[in-house]
């Protein structure tokens, strides 16, 4: 009968606490099968990561941050402009606020890349 193949590799301190924390959590028999299922977990996302050209999940969150801000912002001009209800609004100011809401978007993307980078 043919053994398995064995991988070994040199960890720190720090990594071989992990690891044994991660065996107790899951229940793991010994830290062989801790070891496995860590190297197949990563393995499979490092996998799929390649084959999927779809938005990353921070790529979708950074979307949403930023359209966030954006209906913030929006939801306060639409406020402050019906906050009197006797205002008439003529064409130009129109068109200064679709300028001002065209604006707004790439605002919010600039205030949501200063919220991701600190």
């Amino acid at each position: 009968m043919a053994s398995n193949p064995v991988l070994r590799f040199v960890a720190n301190q720090e990594l071989k606490l992990r690891v044994d924390k991660y065996q107790v959590s899951e229940g793991l028999a010994n830290q062989s099968e801790a070891l496995r299922s860590l190297v197949e977990f990563a393995l499979l996302i490092k996998e799929r990561t390649k084959e999927n050209q779809d938005k990353t999940t921070r790529e979708i969150l950074e979307e949403i941050l930023a359209n966030q801000y954006q209906l913030e912002k929006m939801n306060k001009q639409m406020y402050l402009a019906t906050y009197n209800p006797d205002l008439r609004v003529s064409k130009e100011t129109g068109d200064v606020v679709n300028e001002k809401f065209a604006s707004i978007d790439e605002w919010a993307k600039e205030k949501a890349q200063l919220f991701i980078t600190g």
